[in-house]
């Protein structure tokens, strides 16, 4: 989960980390023409399970949002995703939550804003990045200690 700064920022923080997501899948492939059968069965699951990773921003709704969105030129495609939910294999929907919920879903990681920082717990999530100052935003602390611990 990265926590954005505003509402805004995901617009170029979303790119920068797909960007970044397929720069190590490129770099995990060119590693496997120099390693041995076990490293190569590892990296294949590793970029395997990469590729299928769904990365979402999410961002809770606003009134007059979509004027604010035009402002700063983004079409923000995501909040279809946000209403409808992802489809399942069986074609039946799952809400965005609970798929983040669901530690074997692709739905991994999460850029958001003001949405799921208190009082929403996630087993799996592993790590929380944060792009806000702690004094600026208390109801981080809540998220920081729902954080489970490896």
């Amino acid at each position: 989960m990265l926590v954005a700064i505003t509402r805004f920022s995901p617009r170029s923080d979303a790119p920068a980390v797909r960007q970044y997501w397929e720069g190590r899948i490129v770099e995990l492939e060119d590693q496997l023409a120099a390693i041995d059968d076990e490293q190569e069965s590892r990296i294949v699951n590793a970029v395997d399970v990469m590729r299928r990773l769904k990365i979402s921003v999410v961002i809770s709704e606003e009134q007059g949002e979509v004027n604010k969105f035009r402002q700063w030129d983004w079409n923000y495609a995501d909040r279809k995703l946000l209403k409808e939910g992802f489809s399942n294999v069986d074609g039946k929907r799952i809400s965005v939550e609970d798929a983040f919920k669901k530690e074997r879903h692709p739905f991994r990681v999460a850029i958001v804003c003001a949405m799921w920082l208190t009082g929403f717990d996630v087993p799996s999530l592993a790590t929380m990045y944060l792009d806000k100052p702690l004094k600026a935003a208390p109801t981080l602390m809540q998220a920081i200690a729902r954080e489970p611990r490896q």
